[in-house]
């Protein structure tokens, strides 16, 4: 039994079963259009389904098949340009990182600033409430006048807090200072 002939006017009107007709008329042909761009089949699929949803979004002002079809191609040539931009930046801020990494003294670098940002995480919270807002405001780099003023407390509190709060912080440098020898040996 022949497809009935193609009626634009029910596209145009939203017809799902005329849309359903040219979704599977062109999916597979869309799919292997980007793939030739992009040679990775499943990124290929997710850009052929993201041109017929521009298509459902602008089926109103299709004229023919012929004018679908060009909307669909030139939505999914588009689209896979956009893809391989996007991998080309992320590829380069991969490549970036992995360089980065491979000198011994970027690598020694993220590790103490890592390690850093850690003993300042478990100073702040193994502090007590008052102290812990001292700290935090001290390490934001208010003076301690600014703190006092900020927590309605008085300079001698202030500074009582932060002496308690770096007893605390220097305890835990030592764990650092070993790594850091032994990374640098």
């Amino acid at each position: 039994m022949p497809e009935p002939p193609f009626d634009i006017e029910l596209f145009r009107n939203g017809d799902k079963r005329a849309f359903r007709a040219v979704f599977d008329q062109s999916f597979k042909d869309l799919c292997l259009f980007a793939n030739r761009f992009v040679r990775d089949l499943p990124a290929a699929e997710d850009i052929a389904q993201e041109a017929f949803i521009t298509l459902w979004n602008n089926h109103a002002i299709m004229e023919s098949m012929p004018h679908i079809k060009s909307f669909l191609y030139t939505i999914t040539r588009n689209a896979a340009i956009n893809h391989l931009k996007h991998e080309k930046i992320k590829n380069e801020y991969i490549e970036q990182a992995l360089r980065e990494l491979e000198t011994t003294e970027n690598f020694i670098h993220f590790v103490l600033e890592e390690e850093v940002e850690q003993l300042l995480m478990k100073t702040r919270e193994n502090l007590p409430p008052q102290c812990r807002q001292v700290f935090i405001l001290a390490m934001q780099g208010k003076s301690v006048e600014e703190i006092a003023t900020e927590l309605h407390l008085s300079v001698n509190t202030v500074k009582t807090q932060k002496k308690i709060a770096y007893r605390k912080l220097k305890s835990y440098i030592s764990s650092v200072s070993a790594l850091l020898y032994w990374l640098a040996s």
